[in-house]
């Protein structure tokens, strides 16, 4: 099951936004030991996908993206704290698994290498359990024209939703890390909703549920 989605166009990123005091994290080692601290380990997905399902790299006719990490920006609301996470190897479809301390987490910015959107009021939360699924958060789209790509520097246009899709990243995280046994904790990322600045220009707004068409592969 899909939740809301946003139909979008993905620019180029501008530059004038900076990670400033941001801390970066990546997926935790294959020999994490739990410390007995307040941290849950967040397992969740971000995938960049064409309508086909397959995946959807974000290059242009100007500029090779050379950098394909995605990164997912994110601020604790209790705190001010930001943080960039960052998936266990790059491309347009992968797994995160970072440690968080419980509380609530609003998205700021996905980005894959140089493109980039901003988010505005999409959260989740992290509650105090040892291990917290919160979703796969989708991007499905086309690369734009040339028309629209030189009109508007866009690089693709789409939809980003939230999907429900555990079975596959709960197995690939048991695969990783098969001394972390304790239970998964669903507790799904909300809604996305895109802002109009930071390289997204809104099309239109969808609201209500969404039945997850795609498959990707």
């Amino acid at each position: 099951m899909t939740r809301l989605g946003a139909v979008t166009l993905l620019a180029i990123a501008t530059g004038f936004a900076s990670t400033g005091c941001a801390t970066t994290l990546r997926s935790i080692p294959e020999d994490f030991e739990p410390t007995g601290q307040a941290v849950s380990i967040v397992i969740g997905r971000v995938e960049f996908l064409k309508t086909s399902g397959e995946p959807l790299w974000l290059t242009t006719f100007f500029l090779a993206a050379t950098a394909r990490d995605i990164a997912v920006s994110v601020t604790q609301e209790a705190t001010g704290r930001r943080y960039i996470l960052k998936g266990v190897e790059p491309g347009a479809m992968v797994d995160f698994y970072v440690a968080l301390s419980p509380g609530r987490y609003r998205i700021t910015r996905v980005a894959q290498g140089d493109f980039h959107t901003n988010f505005k009021n999409t959260v989740f939360n992290v509650p105090r359990a040892p291990i917290v699924y919160i979703g796969t958060l989708r991007f499905v789209g086309e690369r734009t024209s040339f028309a629209e790509h030189f009109a508007s520097l866009a690089i693709a246009k789409g939809r980003w939703s939230v999907v429900d899709a555990p079975d596959d990243v709960v197995q690939r995280f048991r695969r990783r890390y098969p001394r972390l046994k304790d239970p998964v904790v669903p507790s799904l990322i909300g809604p996305p909703d895109v802002t109009g600045k930071g390289g997204f220009l809104i099309e239109s707004r969808a609201t209500g549920l969404l039945l997850d068409t795609v498959d990707p592969r």
